[in-house]
């Protein structure tokens, strides 16, 4: 039995918060028990009364903030946590670097925002270290999941903390989600994020060269990255029409496989509407030189079979949303050892 008194002290001390690594734990515990949903459960509510394009905007206390959209959220972890943040912590840290330059060095320069919602337009040569968003304090947030029993536990937390004036999640399909935000939303799209999505299975037999044409693994998985997988071109095509409507509308893609890394990033920049962005602490050949035993077994396999490396320009090391931002899935692969791989993209303007 575990020593319970470093828990005890924190919580006399008032300092154990929801975004500390146990809490995030039991929830990534509880979620991997549940059963994975392919589709929404109750597909009739969609047509039947108000339509949900009308009811989920009456929700915001102000529909014309900046938006940050969560696809996939899961138990909405990451949203409630950067919902909550406060402004001091959400105080604007942007580092940019002159790629022109070719002895360029970083500069850090912080620009404590004045009584406005607006967003600046970023410099020409931007790279993000771990502030993608100037102020997370006035934004909205939404989140879409599948899962009703979910979308209940996140919007009951956000009624908790009082912060559903501004937070909410619901129940739906992700190509259907992006599309009623597009039609309705009213403020200018902050940042779409796609984190954890769940992995398709490994296709072996796409690279076996012995011809081997099992596939192992969860049965639940979606079948390829093809077939059931959540992140598709038309739902990317969709998530950059949608950025198109701000100047400095992001893209976030994170992923514990590297292989659904890679595969996320292939099908954004396939029609190359959606460009790649330079990070302060890119990922190089030498940081996967590492025992590889150490890896999961998954990992492993794509390695084996040749399988393109999350490395090199845009994969960034470190994360790339403050601490209050992690998903329980994230804080479970921290605590395995398992590495994150993400990137951070931006749609390109329209041609004129």
């Amino acid at each position: 039995r575990r020593d319970s008194s470093g828990i005890i002290n924190l919580l006399r001390e008032h300092r154990f918060d929801f975004s500390d690594d146990r809490p995030l734990l039991w929830l990534w515990r509880f979620s991997a028990r549940q059963d994975k949903i392919r589709t929404v459960p109750f597909p009739s509510s969609r047509n039947s009364g108000q339509s949900e394009d009308t009811r989920w905007m009456d929700t915001f206390d102000d529909p014309t903030r900046p938006l940050i959209v969560d696809v996939g959220c899961g138990m909405g972890v990451s949203l409630l946590g950067l919902a909550s943040m406060s402004k001091p912590e959400s105080t604007n840290v942007q580092r940019t670097v002159d790629c022109t330059c070719p002895s360029s060095t970083v500069q850090g320069s912080i620009d404590k925002k004045k009584d406005s919602t607006t967003i600046q337009t970023p410099p020409k040569h931007r790279m993000f270290d771990e502030d993608i968003v100037d102020d997370w304090a006035e934004c909205n947030f939404v989140g879409c999941e599948l899962n009703p029993l979910f979308v209940g536990y996140a919007n009951g937390m956000a009624r908790r903390w009082g912060i559903n004036g501004k937070c909410q999640f619901l129940v739906s399909d992700a190509n259907e989600f992006i599309d009623m935000i597009h039609r309705t939303y009213k403020g200018p799209i902050s940042l779409v994020m796609i984190q954890f999505p769940t992995p398709f299975s490994l296709q072996k037999d796409e690279h076996d060269q012995r011809g081997n044409s099992h596939n192992s693994g969860n049965s639940q998985l979606p079948s390829n990255s093809l077939s059931g997988f959540m992140v598709t071109e038309a739902l990317l095509q969709s998530v950059q029409c949608l950025l198109q409507r701000s100047d400095n509308g992001l893209l976030l893609l994170q992923s514990n496989c590297e292989d659904v890394a890679v595969a996320m990033r292939d099908i954004a920049t396939r029609s190359g509407r959606l460009q790649i962005l330079d990070v302060i602490d890119t990922v190089t050949a030498d940081d996967t030189k590492v025992d590889i035993s150490n890896l999961p077994q998954r990992t492993r396999e794509w390695i084996d079979l040749g399988g393109d490396r999350a490395v090199g320009r845009g994969w960034s090391k470190k994360k790339l949303l403050p601490r209050r931002g992690r998903t329980e899935t994230e804080v479970a692969c921290i605590s395995k050892g398992t590495p994150i791989h993400r990137c951070i993209m931006q749609a390109r303007p329209p041609p004129s």
